[in-house]
């Protein structure tokens, strides 16, 4: 609800400030008086685009400020989401508007964008005029309203949420179906480089190992005859060798142990040695025997090199990250296999999840249905009441050809002004009176903006006498826990409100000025004088007045009464 609307320097308003109460707030005032400019501050702080022309001649900027109170949960949510806090529900939101074309806005006392000051202009003020082509006007937001007006939010979410799964399967679904050729050809690859692999039976360090033994066969005459030598030197024959000379050393010991222990020891030491030079002289001979090359073994081991010198590079550089890709490889080969039997289970598994989210939209559509026939009556009824008696209103449904996050049906409000013509979509209506009682009708029965600040500007135009009285009614009836701001030329509508606005506009050391007057009985009776007479405001005129503001209050009598 707005608290508090202060206006500085916007064309011809120097400063002004409007306190609206709640329920019906009615301004009134000459034409060209300055009423629209307070629709263009309230369009402003709202977010909507300002021309620089807005500002005041002479001054370099203009400034917009207003207090919201108890905003709705969605307000608070966007003000929380953007850190600014609001306390007791409340806010104040400010806007400066400078010559160069710069805006600084504030929310809370915080700078803000101007998109963010959009977005809560969306929640807090709802502004309609005569040929207003948004929101009720909109084709697009038909069925969201018809929808709050049906109360169908359970079936919209468990309609959403089984649309959901559906198109999360049949993304899936989807994928694979694109995927099948890219699969086929990485399962072809897969297959060749499995083959071989296993063919090439990879062995850890087996490269490291080839390459020892082939620097043995190509000295192996070398190393054989230095083996052969050393062992001769060890065994040799004649008793020449290192083992019988030991030998030999060992029993001249032995004789003389028993008279020296260090004689002993030595001779202990000696045959020691005798052992290990026979030993190392064996395993040396051993080692000359083992040089004999194999027939064609060097030329295998190096056939069996350079085939893993081309091979390895390919899959890691080494044995080891060769076998590791094999066994990743043989991995992805059996995913891809149990993929390909996924697929048919996907296309079960969606033709499932279609037909619940289609079961959902069906009911869905039918509690629609149900609620536009309750709707039809409604408005209908409304627009009777407002002197249309037979304006016919329709809820053109036409088939989605599939589904959509708001079910299979699309809808448009569809209106027969008088009895014999076509219907025709809602956006079409030509007549502004029409327009005006049709839009208020709407509003209405759909309670199409809860919690905003409701902002008729001349909805009366084109409407007079007991329609007009009627449109004040409703305007009041519109107000009844919202607060409603409207603009109007018409003494039957302004006798109806809560609170009266006198917009007047003067001249003061040369310049022209606008103020906002708030009125009181008096007040409002010279100006509903005014509106019906003219300049020549007579007693009678004044009387007349007086008698409509107190028809009005006994028609307002049993909604204040709580009856």
């Amino acid at each position: 609800m707005l608290v508090t609307l202060y206006i500085e320097n916007i064309a011809v308003i120097e400063r002004a400030e409007l306190s609206p109460a709640p329920g019906f707030n009615v301004l009134t005032g000459e034409t060209g008086a300055g009423k629209s400019i307070i629709l263009d501050a309230l369009h402003a702080i709202a977010g909507g685009r300002s021309s620089r022309e807005l500002i005041r001649t002479g001054q370099d900027r203009a400034t917009v400020r207003a207090l919201f109170c108890a905003l709705s949960p969605t307000a608070c949510r966007i003000l929380a989401d953007n850190g600014i806090e609001c306390e007791d529900g409340s806010i104040l939101l400010s806007r400066e508007m400078h010559a160069d074309g710069r805006n600084i806005c504030r929310a809370g006392g915080k700078p803000c964008t101007l998109a963010l000051l959009r977005e809560l202009g969306g929640e807090l003020i709802s502004i309609l005029g005569q040929h207003d082509g948004r929101q009720l006007l909109d084709p697009s937001e038909h069925l969201g309203f018809l929808d709050a007006y049906a109360g169908v939010e359970a079936e919209l979410s468990d309609y959403r949420e089984k649309y959901r799964i559906a198109r999360a399967v049949r993304s899936r679904l989807v994928m694979a179906e694109e995927s099948r050729e890219a699969r086929a050809r990485r399962a072809e690859l897969l297959d060749f480089q499995i083959r071989e692999l296993q063919g090439a039976d990879i062995r850890p360090g087996e490269l490291s190992e080839l390459s020892e033994r082939k620097k043995t066969l190509d000295n192996a005459d070398k190393i054989r005859t230095a083996l052969s030598g050393a062992a001769d030197c060890l065994a040799g024959d004649g008793g020449a060798g290192a083992e019988s000379l030991l030998s030999a050393a060992g029993r001249a010991l032995v004789g003389v142990a028993p008279l020296s222990p260090e004689a002993g020891a030595a001779a202990d030491r000696v045959a020691e040695l005798a052992a290990e030079a026979e030993a190392l002289a064996k395993t040396l001979t051993e080692a000359a025997e083992a040089l004999r090359e194999e027939p064609g073994e060097k030329e295998a081991i190096r056939e069996r090199m350079e085939s893993l010198r081309r091979l390895l590079p390919k899959y890691g550089g080494d044995e080891a990250a060769a076998l590791e890709y094999l066994e990743k490889a043989r991995t992805e080969r059996e995913t891809l296999s149990a993929a390909e039997g996924l697929d048919g289970q996907l296309a079960a598994d969606y033709a499932e999840a279609l037909a619940a989210a289609k079961a959902a939209a069906a009911a869905l559509s039918a509690r629609r249905r149900e609620a536009a026939r309750r709707l039809k009556a409604e408005v209908e009824a409304e627009l009777a009441y407002l002197e249309m008696p037979g304006c016919r209103i329709f809820a053109n449904f036409a088939e989605n050809g599939k589904l959509s996050p708001m079910g299979a049906d699309k809808m448009e409000f569809y209106l027969a002004p008088n009895p014999g013509e076509e219907p025709k979509p809602l956006a079409k209506i030509a007549s502004g009176g029409e327009m005006s009682r049709i839009m208020l009708a709407l509003r209405n029965v759909l309670r199409a903006d809860p919690g905003r600040t409701l902002v008729f500007d001349e909805v009366d135009t084109g409407v007079s006498g007991r329609a007009a009285q009627r449109v004040g009614e409703k305007l009041y009836g519109a107000s009844l826990g919202n607060q409603v701001l409207c603009v109007t030329h018409l003494s039957q509508i302004a006798a109806m409100g809560d609170a009266h606005f006198s917009v007047r506009k003067s001249v003061r050391d040369g310049r022209t000025v606008t103020d906002v007057l708030p009125l009181d009985e008096e007040g409002r009776a010279g100006e509903l004088a005014r509106i019906t007479g003219g300049f020549r405001i007579t007693e009678t005129l004044i009387a007349g007045a007086k008698e409509q503001l107190r028809a009005a209050e006994e028609y307002k009598k049993p909604a204040k009464e709580g009856k």
